[in-house]
This record gives C-alpha cells, structure tokens and sequence, in this order.
C-alpha cells in the first residue's frame, strides 16, 4: 500500500470512521495546542482546554495507534513527529494522574505500544486541573 493510500485508509473513530489523515491533522493540532497552552504561547485561553480535553486527544492518538502498524508508521514522517512533539512537550505520567481521569487506563497502559497513555504535561491548566482533582 502507497503512503497516500495508507493516508486516505478509513479509521474507525467514535459513531462512524474518518480518513487516517484526517485523524493525524487532528492529533497534530491537539498536540500544537496542549504544548501552545503549557508555553504560553500561541494566544490560546488556557480555560478552553480541559483535562478531559487531554484525554480525548489522546482517544485520537488511540485510534490511528490500533489502525497503524509499526511498519506502517515508519511511513508516516509526519506522525513521527508530532508524536515526538508530544513526548517533548509532556513528562512521564508517574503520579497516575491519567488514572484518574481514563475509565480504561489499565487497559490502555498494559500495552507497551500505547506509549501515549504514559505521558501527561507537567505543566500549563489542563495539569493545574489534573492535580486539583486528587
């Protein structure tokens, strides 16, 4: 399969499927914002993103991660990065804080492929909010 085939691959994703760029664009666009919002940067209202917010990007991370293969994704250049994007702009999730928020997460972190679910931002209001839940 091309990469522009694999790119226009429908991914199951909530009631219906979208196009696995379609998904990749949204996941960048989160990812661009949750790192903005911990910056400070970007002229984003850090009050329009919540924890759940968070979670919710990473349910997106989910969805191309079971629809992509890690063969597939060495074909990918550009959820290469924006995946390295996420992992500069969050700090390993040691205090569980996802726990906390994720009805699944012991399921999502007993796959060692699902390295999202292991990371959270150390800063920025959507951890200020985190932390003020426990």
């Amino acid at each position: 399969m091309s990469e522009m085939n694999l790119l226009e691959t429908p991914i199951r994703y909530g009631p219906g499927e979208r196009p696995l760029y379609e998904l990749i664009n949204l996941w960048a666009y989160e990812v661009l914002t949750y790192r903005d919002i911990a910056l400070g940067e970007g002229g984003h209202n850090p009050r329009n993103r919540w924890a759940q917010d968070f979670v919710g990007a990473l349910h997106i991370r989910q969805a191309i991660g079971r629809a992509v293969s890690e063969s597939d994704l060495a074909r990918l250049p550009v959820l290469q990065a924006v995946d390295i994007l996420h992992l500069q702009s969050t700090e390993p999730d040691d205090k569980r804080v996802l726990r906390l928020l994720e009805p699944y997460y012991d399921q999502f972190i007993s796959n060692p492929s699902w390295w999202w679910w292991t990371r959270f931002p150390s800063t920025g209001a959507v951890f200020e909010e985190a932390v003020g839940m426990k």
